[in-house]
């Protein structure tokens, strides 16, 4: 699926609100709680996958993510109300440091500035 930054972040802001953007339903509200239910877990990542996301946390949030092809990430945090979006390309196989760095960023800088209102 080829999609633009600002594509990808409408996307997790979907699921963020439930399914619904500006009041209109786009979809329902029970799949997206299904498809951020645990159904089986990542061979690549360890971490538990549902339909589309990985589900896992950060700095003790609940994070669902979507992770495509050279470190295309949609991360979402439903407490602190974040959608964040990264897009990068590496020519490292999909276990790599690569995505543990973008993670880390996630991590350590912008769940940290979300939490306090700051900036990271």
């Amino acid at each position: 699926m080829a999609m633009s930054p600002r594509g990808m972040a409408k996307f997790g802001e979907l699921y963020r609100l439930g399914g619904a953007i500006d009041g209109k339903r786009l979809l329902p509200e029970e799949w997206v709680e299904l498809s951020w239910k645990p159904q089986t877990t990542s061979p690549w990542s360890g971490e538990q996958y549902g339909y589309g996301w990985f589900i896992s946390d950060v700095g003790g949030h609940e994070l669902y993510y979507a992770w495509g092809y050279g470190g295309q990430m949609i991360y979402v945090v439903p407490d602190l109300e974040l959608t964040v979006v990264m897009t990068s390309t590496t020519d490292v196989e999909r276990g790599g440091q690569h995505i543990a760095a973008l993670r880390s960023l996630l991590a350590e800088g912008i769940v940290p500035a979300a939490k306090t209102g700051g900036s990271f």
